[in-house]
């Protein structure tokens, strides 16, 4: 009988256990499915790293354009990353994208990983198909079955965030910080010295990322991002073109694919733009939601 009992508490304990731990991780996700855009089906999809997250205001662009826009962009991705975002996206849609913004910038080919551990950035969606065998790649057998077990242990302070964000759709750069140019005096010795790798594996990669937004998008805008002069200054200035020109020529080898480069003087040299080298702050991110819907204007997208 003492037997049976604790078997019962046992029993009914794991019951409530694994239902309260669908239910928060079911409010979470779909939160989450908000924040991104997922699952849903929108006119316009911008897929990039931290520097698109802090330069474009999803909701400002959606309010100017009167367009509906998917926003999946993750901190420290790499292209490697993003094809696996681009698959999850296309996956879930239900027909054809008319506008895809996809984000470049230098580092885009580097054979260098940004972050470690980029995985744990999607294991909500672990469920889902494309990002399971992304995450599997990435993990071993034992965390693997635990996330896919213990739901709630998918997400950390950082996806709790986005996901309340996906609820009140605040996509605003909090950031007002501006950089201090004296700290990066340092910087300027640097300069023409930072390797732009164009690692051939990377370039297949991107070429086969842009064939996949071709056959679910009616335009492609790849997009260079803005840096900070002194770091950009850094770059060896005849590498930095390379890239700048295969970019361009990735653009011109297809007339429904353009390109946009945001890294202009008027933008790159405003201290007051930027919270760090790397990251617009709110004052760069209203400059460069403005610079977007003028260049969508213009080309009546």
């Amino acid at each position: 009988m003492k037997f049976t009992a604790w078997f019962k508490k046992i029993l009914l304990f794991l019951v409530l256990f694994f239902a309260i731990d669908y239910a928060i991780s079911e409010v979470l996700l779909n939160g989450l499915n908000k924040y991104f855009g997922l699952h849903t089906q929108s006119d316009m999809f911008i897929n990039g790293s931290s520097m698109s997250m802090s330069g474009f205001d999803k909701t400002n662009l959606e309010k100017i354009l009167h367009k509906k826009i998917s926003f999946y962009t993750r901190t420290g991705v790499s292209l490697q990353d993003r094809s696996a975002m681009l698959h999850h996206y296309f996956d879930a849609a239900t027909q054809k994208t008319d506008i895809a913004i996809f984000e470049v910038n230098p580092l885009l080919f580097s054979k260098k990983f940004t972050s470690a551990n980029v995985y744990m950035l999607f294991l909500p969606f672990i469920d889902e198909p494309s990002m399971a065998q992304f995450i599997s790649a990435n993990t071993d057998t034992k965390e693997f079955w635990v996330r896919k077990l213990i739901r709630c242990s998918r997400y950390n302070s950082d996806m709790i965030a986005l996901a309340m964000k996906g609820y009140t759709g605040n996509y605003k750069n909090q950031k007002n910080l501006t950089l201090d140019v004296n700290a990066l005096e340092g910087m300027k010795s640097e300069q023409n010295s930072v390797q732009v790798e164009l690692n051939p594996q990377k370039i297949e990669l991107f070429k086969s990322s842009l064939a996949l937004m071709q056959k679910h998008c009616n335009k492609i805008i790849l997009v260079n991002m803005p840096i900070f002069s002194t770091k950009l200054k850094t770059f060896k200035t005849q590498e930095y073109q390379a890239y700048l020109n295969l970019v361009q020529q990735s653009a011109d080898a297809s007339k429904n694919i353009y390109f946009l480069d945001l890294s202009q003087p008027h933008i790159d040299e405003q201290a007051s733009y930027f919270s760090d080298p790397l990251h617009l702050n709110s004052s760069g991110q209203e400059q460069i939601t403005a610079a977007m819907t003028q260049f969508l204007s213009a080309h009546k997208f």
